[in-house]
């Protein structure tokens, strides 16, 4: 017996001794130390002598290179204005090739024509980059993303540049608090999706704000754009963004331009302050327009060829005096929903339809000088619920339209003008139309008139009207 027990004993310390006990060891990280660049030296040398996570410090001065970073580090200015790298209008300033880098605290100038003040572009995808307090002036292209993703670009100032921000290929990223100065355009993605352009300030642009082409699921939230010479957020064959919260502020051509099946978008809760035209689609589908609000604008919304809109809840006040302005324009445009929308311009229609069919409108209050207009065969409408005030001619008029339903509308008509015809809702040239169950109110101030009639035919048949 003691045998046995002998050798079970013997097996047991043999089985134990082949087996290796691992232990955890905390990773240790080489030390990470700061590395300082003086006028006269080069930044590139820096870098190259750089380990990983290391720190390049540059003091004022300007130092005329064209940099490459190819490892995690931090490029630090001594200040933004007087820490100057210069490109000598060749190649990129800055190229960036790997990940977890770090630019702040200086002037980036002069690149080449076709090339960037900061180009962050590799074969493979480069991730969590920082841009952060640059000056990025004079260049091509200000700052260039492809193939990139969480990239941040916050509190630069970018001026002088072709393009200030371009982002090619790219998803993810953040382009916050910056401010854009005499660019050609501000900002510009193509074929991109999920970024965030949040709380810009975008003034003074040589053609347009924001170019978005190709490209879904962006955010542009809580910026002021502010005198672009032509449009302030430009969308191309791109669908399902979100402009919301934002400030523009004296738009020469267009403050919103929805182009080629730029479809599924989202504009809310921003404010137009006096420009030319508002938002304008053309060729676009299933867009909301929500919750806006525009103050001494001439054309607030114009739309051609675009299908299953939604225009709802909208403000429009303070219409520029061109009588042949109207806030809300549709041509050729079908199947578009127009609701609980407030329309004052006492220069112009509230409403105008032109070759227009099968639209929805429902609940607006419209005080203007002609209320809302269908012309040039606008068929098969439904205008049901609004209220409406006029102070020249017409409530509700039909030019050459048939088989609209117009029904439980209050037309108030407040006569301020001599010798004008005064109607609830006038016919020409229509037929096929039911009229059913308006309220219309004729008053006469002022001025005495010739004729006034809740409901005007002329050369119109087979009308249903009680």
């Amino acid at each position: 017996m003691r045998k046995r027990i002998g050798i079970i004993f013997i097996c047991i310390m043999l089985i134990t001794s082949c087996i290796t006990v691992v232990f955890p060891v905390e990773n240790v990280k080489a030390s990470e130390t700061t590395i300082y660049v003086h006028p006269g030296e080069s930044i590139q040398d820096a870098i190259d002598a750089a380990n990983l996570g290391d720190t390049v410090f540059v003091y004022n001065g300007t130092y005329y290179e064209n940099i490459k970073i190819n490892k995690k580090i931090n490029l630090i200015g001594e200040d933004r204005e007087s820490t100057i790298i210069s490109g000598n209008k060749k190649d990129n300033v800055i190229q960036v090739t790997d990940s977890w880098i770090n630019i702040s605290n200086f002037t980036i100038q002069n690149s080449g024509a076709n090339s960037a003040g900061i180009n962050i572009n590799d074969n493979h995808k480069i991730f969590n980059v920082s841009i952060i307090n640059d000056k990025i002036t004079d260049n091509g292209i200000g700052i260039l993303l492809k193939n990139c993703t969480n990239i941040t670009l916050e509190n630069n100032n970018i001026e002088d540049n072709n393009i200030g921000i371009h982002l090619n290929a790219s998803s993810k990223n953040t382009i916050y608090l910056n401010q854009f100065f005499y660019n050609k355009n501000g900002i510009e993605l193509n074929y991109c999706f999920q970024n965030t352009i949040d709380n810009n300030w975008i003034n003074r642009n040589w053609e347009n704000g924001i170019v978005i082409k190709n490209s879904i699921q962006n955010t542009i939230n809580s910026n002021h754009i502010f005198y672009t010479m032509e449009i302030d957020i430009f969308l191309i064959k791109s669908s399902n963004n979100n402009i919301s919260d934002n400030i523009f502020e004296i738009c020469n051509q267009a403050a919103i331009d929805l182009n080629d099946d730029s479809n599924m978008n989202l504009i809310l809760d921003n404010y137009f302050y006096n420009g030319n035209v508002g938002i304008y689609q053309k060729n676009c589908s299933y867009n909301k327009i929500r919750d806006n609000n525009f103050n001494e604008f001439k054309r607030p919304i114009r739309q051609w060829n675009s299908d299953y809109n939604e225009i709802k809840n909208n403000s429009f006040t303070n219409i520029s005096i061109e009588p042949s302005n109207q806030p809300l324009c549709f041509y050729n445009s079908n199947y578009n929903t127009i609701m609980n929308n407030y329309i004052k311009n006492y220069n112009g229609y509230g409403l105008f339809l032109g070759k227009s069919e099968n639209n929805f409108i429902y609940k607006n209050n419209i005080s203007s000088a002609y209320g809302i207009s269908l012309d040039y065969q606008s068929n098969d409408n439904i205008i049901t619920n609004n209220t409406i005030k006029v102070i020249k001619t017409v409530g509700i008029s039909l030019d050459s339209c048939t088989n609209n339903f117009i029904e439980n509308n209050s037309i108030n008509c407040m006569f301020y003008y001599h010798n004008v015809s005064l109607n609830g809702i006038s016919l020409y040239q229509s037929y096929n139309n039911k009229i059913i169950n308006n309220t219309i109110n004729n008053y006469q101030n002022f001025f005495e008139y010739e004729e006034a009639y809740a409901v005007y035919l002329k050369e119109s048949l087979n009308n249903i009207i009680y």
